[in-house]
């Protein structure tokens, strides 16, 4: 348990891709992102306050952005579903 956060679960996964996509431009962190989402969306109240936890001083909405910026991945133009869900996600954090 870190900060109150099960470590290893999903849901961790989840957080920890949205941290590194706001550190690094790699495809894989968005579409884990999208895959992550679609198994199992997570309270948007709980992920925007556990990733404040588990990252203190990092800005949630900047990485949140990073990751969902589909135009800064080539490669997920040729997976819709993923940039659906990658919007999806923006919009309910809107």
């Amino acid at each position: 348990m870190e900060n109150g956060i099960r470590s290893f679960s999903d849901y961790d996964l989840f957080l920890n891709k949205l941290y590194a996509s706001g550190r690094q431009i790699i495809w894989k962190d968005p579409f884990d992102i999208a895959f992550l989402w679609e198994k199992c969306p997570f309270d948007l109240a709980r992920v925007q306050e556990d990733f404040q936890k588990k990252f203190p001083g990092q800005n949630f909405y900047l990485y949140l952005k990073a990751a969902v910026a589909v135009e800064d991945y080539p490669e997920l133009k040729e997976m819709p579903k993923i940039c659906k869900t990658l919007k999806d996600i923006e919009n309910a954090f809107d």
